[in-house]
């Protein structure tokens, strides 16, 4: 049997990775589990120094987010399929986020969607020229999670916004610009800086800095411009009376589901607002489990990934029938019911005190 996960110790360096080729390696509550099993080893491991997290030799990219064919198979399941799922995927990423050791992300390939919280919640993310980032959620009837309400609402200028809603893509040197990419390396020269890591510890990536300002992104000021409302049906629609550009993006925000984009939006305008990643992924827990029963996700999977004729049938159908009230149900706390994260450490010490009794 083929391991989603692989992973290995060589000398200081612990590596992680993922292992679902097929896939474009899309998370699936194994791989939550069996990641979060092998960084709780390695904490308590002081021979590891620093964790290296990336996809196997030959594949196309590092991550493609979240299983959603999965999601939508069992959104409905008695047994709290999609909860058991993003429960584990967000104490992944709080975990990742609070590692007592450096985690090094290389992200060379396709990263999309959850697959970005995991890049992004590390320390350390390495940009090839290969490297290409997107957040098609939307699309797909699902909002952005795992710590995107956080970190898109911090990047500048509204590029996290239009990220949202759009769906639209960042190559390697403009992930490096906008702040989601923290250092930039060749695709030719990741197995040196690999071996590196091994050799010299994480000032291995003091040769693979970069300088890049974000006004270095293609339409740097339009999206500064164009996106700062917080109305999605006006941002939408006022995109569509501006430039070619401008409508461009206007055709890819009414393409998605309604429901999703107005959603997105309030997200990202409460990221602004919040200080740690916990808080954001206990929103994601709300939004995301709560849309992945509705028709909206079952019906985006289809025509984006199943049958793939693009021609969704959302609930609502358009962003004037979304009402500030069906938005707001959606981030209303579950009560007891709400996410519950690990602290670092607490399992280990559980388990000690299991072992003990």
């Amino acid at each position: 049997m083929t391991l989603n996960i692989c992973f290995r110790e060589e000398g200081r360096l612990g590596r992680i990775a993922l292992n679902r080729k097929a896939s474009q390696h899309r998370l699936d509550l194994a791989m939550c589990q069996e990641m979060i099993r092998i960084l709780r080893h390695w904490q308590n491991d002081d021979a590891i120094e620093l964790v290296v997290l990336e996809h196997i030799e030959g594949s196309r990219g590092f991550c493609s987010g979240s299983d959603l064919i999965m999601l939508a198979d069992m959104a409905n399941s008695p047994f709290g399929g999609a909860e058991r799922y993003f429960s584990s995927l967000y104490n992944l990423c709080s975990l990742i986020a609070q590692y007592p050791k450096p985690i090094v992300t290389l992200m060379d390939g396709v990263v999309k969607s959850s697959g970005i919280g995991l890049a992004v919640n590390g320390a350390y993310r390495v940009a090839t020229e290969r490297t290409v980032l997107s957040y098609p959620d939307t699309a797909c009837g699902i909002v952005p999670d795992a710590g995107a309400t956080l970190f898109l609402s911090k990047l500048p200028n509204e590029i996290g916004t239009w990220l949202a809603l759009t769906g639209e893509r960042l190559t390697g040197p403009a992930a490096a610009a906008s702040g989601l990419a923290t250092h930039y390396c060749g695709s030719d020269d990741i197995k040196s800086l690999k071996r590196a890591l091994q050799n010299d510890g994480i000032s291995a990536l003091d040769l693979y800095r970069v300088d890049a300002e974000p006004e270095a992104i293609e339409h740097y000021d339009e999206i500064g411009a164009l996106f700062r409302s917080n109305c999605a049906t006006e941002l939408a629609y006022g995109l569509q009376s501006s430039g070619a550009w401008a409508k461009k993006q206007a055709t890819k925000i009414l393409a998605k589901s309604p429901l999703s984009t107005k959603i997105a939006l309030r997200q990202i305008r409460t990221g602004q607002y919040l200080e740690s990643v916990s808080e954001a992924l206990k929103i994601e827990y709300r939004l995301t489990t709560r849309l992945a029963k509705t028709r909206n996700l079952r019906e985006g999977v289809r025509a984006t990934l199943v049958e793939m004729d693009f021609c969704p049938d959302w609930h609502p159908g358009s962003l004037r029938s979304v009402t500030y009230d069906h938005v707001a149900k959606f981030f209303t706390p579950y009560g007891i019911e709400d996410l519950e994260l690990d602290p670092v450490g607490s399992i280990e010490h559980r388990e000690r005190e299991r072992i003990a009794s």
